[in-house]
């Protein structure tokens, strides 16, 4: 946890400083994309997208992963709103690379480009090389729980017998004076001295 603590205290101290005095006040969000940058060493991944000399020079691609990165800390939905953010904000378009708006390519390159990223795994590579760094062989203290819904059985339903009555809704408290309540329904055990044994089987069988 050293480096990534030197790493942030760099940021902080140094290169903060720095861009304030190259670029207008950088914002909350900015310093973010910063910070970011900062710790994927881009550089060390990008030697394979580099132009080798034949054919048509190519965009940047530094600068497009660099427009990437902005898109997912600023959450763009699409790279043309991406596009126009860097058309009107000079920071973040300084900080990708482009001095000047007409350098920004179009959406079609960028299309191209993520092409490319995710043909040699630009994410997964860069990520592989964030962990053997700063993390090495030790062991994550992370718990990971898996929230999936479980279907299980449903609570089984309460059969009502035929024979119970509904209970008479009545005045709460003890009765008035003189009052005649009605009589109590009969007891399950009560109303099975009252029939036959075959009735008591049957009724049995009904509900079950």
């Amino acid at each position: 946890m050293s480096t990534l603590f030197d790493i942030w205290n760099t940021i902080q101290l140094q290169l903060f400083p720095w861009l304030e005095q190259e670029l207008d006040p950088l914002s909350e969000k900015e310093r973010e994309f910063v910070q970011v940058v900062s710790l994927l060493d881009l550089p060390s991944h990008m030697k394979e997208f580099r132009w080798q000399g034949f054919g048509r020079k190519k965009k940047s691609r530094t600068s497009m992963a660099k427009a990437f990165i902005a898109k997912s800390v600023y959450k763009f939905e699409t790279t043309d709103i991406l596009i126009e953010y860097l058309r009107s904000c000079k920071n973040i378009r300084r900080l990708c690379g482009w001095e000047l708006s007409s350098q920004i390519p179009s959406s079609a390159t960028f299309s191209r480009a993520f092409t490319e990223f995710a043909t040699h795994s630009l994410p997964q590579n860069i990520h592989e090389a964030m962990v053997k760094k700063h993390c090495g062989q030790r062991l994550a203290g992370h718990i990971s729980r898996d929230a999936t819904d479980i279907k299980s059985r449903e609570k089984p339903v309460k059969t009502v017998s035929s024979e119970a009555a509904p209970k008479p809704k009545g005045r709460r408290g003890r009765p008035r004076k003189g009052e005649i309540l009605p009589p109590k329904p009969s007891t399950r055990v009560e109303l099975q001295s009252t029939r036959s044994l075959e009735e008591n089987l049957t009724l049995q069988r009904n509900m079950m």
